[in-house]
């Protein structure tokens, strides 16, 4: 081999030989997901308001990809229907206030309805009778919210046809689902079964504040609302969705409605309205004579279970 290519060999040979160093390879950069900023609630924070502007008004400050607002629907969205034409007087009997005001009853009490009587008149009367807004723009201020909303309420699953038939009628807004899934179903944390359906979300009267997260649990975003602001005429609501949200380091902004009636365990709620327990019986009596005359065997069976301990 000529001298020169030997010597261009060698080096070539020589330089294969050598480790190069070279820089190690990084994992591609991951941005880090939002930290949900340290927070714990010092006090409940709720505003009294008969107006639900007020919610409108409020919530706009709040982001509106982490904001949650729940609403309540009766006496908060929806009420009894006005007892003498629409002159601004609501019916008792059967309304949200006559139900509390039935609960509250000892069990020795003669106006006390038994509970199986009492609960299927709560059936029949969501599903013959209408109700009305508690405002007259109270539709428009459920459409006005930009953030996520939800209709939370204690009423039965088995009320749903009523409940969805009397907010289409009264103008209320499709309510999205918080996710893709079209019907779901949770049990609370102490097996009361209940369901979520078109925006609807009916927990028999189980805890709301518990309620919301077991379901917020179940579609897999309980972790995705920095923000729940609770709407609701009622003040054991309020308090109860405070708790949940404060034990989840969730901001939390109650507002008890009171638009329709005043609840007197509210503190600063001033002296209960005095119920006309006898015109709630004389309306009582009639409800179910006229039950009677277009369905005399349950009419029949309606007066004696209602008639059990009286």
């Amino acid at each position: 081999m000529h001298r020169h290519a030997w010597v261009l060999f060698a080096t070539l040979a020589l330089a294969a030989c050598q480790v190069v160093p070279t820089r190690p390879l990084e994992a591609p950069r991951v941005a880090e997901p939002a930290r949900r900023e340290a927070w714990t609630p010092q006090a409940l924070d709720v505003v009294a308001t008969p107006r639900l502007a007020d919610v409108v008004a409020f919530v706009d400050t709040l982001p509106v990809a982490t904001t949650l607002v729940v609403f309540d629907i009766d006496d908060t969205l929806l009420g009894a229907p006005h007892a003498n034409g629409r002159d601004g007087t609501r019916r008792f009997f059967g309304s949200d206030a006559w139900y509390n005001w039935q609960a509250a009853l000892g069990d020795d009490d003669p106006d006390k309805l038994p509970k199986p009587c009492l609960y299927d008149f709560l059936a029949l009367n969501y599903e013959a009778d209408v109700q009305v807004p508690t405002e007259p723009d109270a539709a428009q201020r459920v459409r006005d919210i930009r953030t996520d909303r939800i209709l939370l309420t204690s009423r039965s699953p088995a009320y749903r046809g009523g409940t969805e038939r009397e907010l289409r009628a009264n103008g209320f807004p499709a309510i999205r689902q918080l996710t893709m899934k079209p019907n779901v179903f949770v049990r609370s944390p102490d097996g009361v079964p209940m369901t979520y359906i078109d925006g609807i979300y009916m927990t028999q009267g189980a805890d709301k504040g518990e309620a919301l997260f077991a379901l917020l649990r179940k579609l897999g975003i309980e972790r995705k609302y920095t923000h729940v602001v609770l709407v609701d005429d009622g003040w054991k609501n309020i308090t109860s969705l405070h708790a949940a949200a404060a034990a989840r380091n969730v901001r939390y902004k109650g507002f008890l409605y009171t638009g329709i009636k005043h609840d007197p365990n509210a503190p600063d709620a001033g002296p209960a309205a005095r119920v006309d327990a006898a015109a709630a019986r004389s309306a009582w009596s009639a409800w179910l004579e006229g039950i009677g005359r277009m369905y005399p065997e349950r009419g029949e069976r309606l007066a004696k279970e209602c008639s059990k301990g009286r």
